[in-house]
């Protein structure tokens, strides 16, 4: 499911005896967090417990958190303009 142009994407983890375990969350590639289920609305849901009011609020924060950090790499940097375009 997309909500304007931000797609979440979910890759399975797994444990040490090969055993799934949970999933990786991305936002338009960029990991956010984990989840034992693979539904939008769910998490969603999740991150506006933790205080997010849209995708792109999260995307946003995801940059601005970035940036503060005192290294960024030239891909950092790329991939930062590539979300830009998306939204």
């Amino acid at each position: 499911m997309e909500k304007n142009g931000l797609r979440y994407s979910f890759e399975k983890m797994y444990d040490e005896d090969g055993n799934f375990e949970r999933y990786q969350v991305r936002l338009n590639g960029e990991f956010i967090m984990y989840s034992k289920d693979r539904f939008p609305d769910s998490v969603d849901k999740k991150l506006e417990e933790y205080g997010f009011s849209s995708r792109q609020g999260v995307l946003d924060y995801l940059i601005e958190e970035r940036f503060k950090s005192k290294v960024i790499s030239l891909k950092d940097v790329r991939r930062i303009k590539e979300l830009k375009k998306l939204v």
